[in-house]
């Protein structure tokens, strides 16, 4: 039996800004980041001034799941499948004192959203549907 369903959330990454104001995202391999001038730009024109942001990130997701039939005589079963489709819907500064400016531009955002792939499919998010029962 096919599930359908669709899902949010937001996850937050940490943006660090060196003392030649250019940008820059930490990895765990300690070789960083770095963004873009025009990002850069931006990040300083609507950020809070400090040389750290949080760069929260809304995600929307929908997808399918069918968990598969492992019982039953063998020409009936199959295994368990899904896809699922994520889209950021904004970008953001938390904190921003420029409460108004402080979302992305689309262009901004595009280039983040490559360099973030894998922060962004690694994003746990809640389902806006009702659990299936059973499951």
């Amino acid at each position: 039996m096919r599930y359908d369903y669709t899902a949010s959330g937001t996850t937050t990454v940490l943006i660090l800004r060196c003392k030649t104001g250019v940008w820059f995202i930490p990895n765990q391999t300690g070789h960083p980041t770095y963004l873009p001038e025009p990002v850069c730009a931006e990040l300083n024109r609507i950020g809070t001034g400090d040389d750290w942001e949080e760069l929260a990130i809304e995600i929307s997701a929908k997808g399918y799941y069918d968990p598969g039939r492992t019982y039953g005589p063998p020409e009936k079963c199959y295994p368990p499948e899904g896809s699922e489709e994520r889209e950021v819907v904004r970008m953001e500064i938390c904190g921003s004192c420029r409460e108004e400016n402080r979302a992305l531009s689309k262009e901004s955002q595009a280039i983040l959203e490559e360099l973030l792939n894998s922060d962004i499919e690694a994003a746990n998010l809640e389902s806006d549907e009702p659990e299936p029962w059973p499951v």
